[in-house]
């Protein structure tokens, strides 16, 4: 599994289908927008990080969270 982030990087990785020849090896290293992470990452680096504005905006909108257990079923009950 992946985050959203890693699995985009990962398609980008991919052979187009009309290209016979295979696709070269990968490594993929992902991570947040430091600005996401600003409490942890400021004081680590001793300054101040910009926070985006579409960044900003994401952050800002309201947040739908339902909790459901680990399974297949609960996830297309939710759905």
């Amino acid at each position: 599994t992946a985050d959203p982030h890693t699995a985009i990087a990962y398609l980008g990785t991919q052979a187009p289908q009309h290209v016979s020849t295979p696709a070269p090896q990968h490594l993929l290293l992902s991570t947040a927008h430091p600005a996401k992470f600003a409490e942890v990452v400021e004081p680590a680096i001793g300054e101040a990080v910009p926070m985006p504005v579409p960044l900003a905006q994401a952050l800002a909108r309201t947040r739908f969270v339902e909790r459901i257990g680990p399974s297949a079923a609960e996830l297309a009950n939710l759905l």
